[in-house]
């Protein structure tokens, strides 16, 4: 006796109309927009009206849904974005990864990075460079006044 799945909710439960209700649906629609465009500037008001809903109704709901505000999500998903930028070409410019990823300045990279991470943008180059196995032999961390090896950092 084989598992049959339903090609859609309605044909498994006919009462129901979706699987999700509108609100899920809507934030689920600003979160797709907010991955397409995040880098660039994302104002609350433009990924609000992908979701027909007031700026004031949309934050709340989407803190309620997804866990975190607007800002904090999109933050991290810029952060996600450097993180891959710098995964796939480590020797990439800081100042450039903070500018295709939507923060702007380097500044402002930095800021984000260090908050959330505990670390500058530079140290997480270097760790994924480590990680990837990319020149690891010659390369060194200053840490306060004296130079060491990244090996000490990082365990594999």
């Amino acid at each position: 006796m084989g598992l049959e799945i339903a090609e859609s909710p309605s044909s498994a439960y006919p009462d129901l109309e979706c699987w999700v209700s509108p609100p899920r649906r809507a934030i689920g629609r600003a979160l797709a927009y907010m991955r397409v465009h995040s880098h660039r500037r994302l104002p609350l008001a433009e990924v609000a009206s992908v979701a027909h809903m007031s700026q004031y109704h949309f934050s709340r709901l989407f803190h309620r849904i997804v866990g975190v505000t607007f800002q904090d999500h999109l933050v991290r998903l810029r952060l996600r974005n450097a993180e891959h930028m710098l995964r796939r070409d480590p020797s990439a410019p800081l100042r450039r990864v903070a500018a295709h990823t939507g923060f702007g300045t380097l500044r402002n990279l930095q800021d984000h990075y260090g908050r959330v991470y505990g670390y500058p943008p530079s140290q997480g180059r270097l760790l994924a460079m480590v990680r990837a196995g990319v020149g690891t032999e010659r390369m060194e961390v200053s840490t306060s006044n004296t130079s060491t090896s990244l090996d000490d950092h990082v365990t594999r």
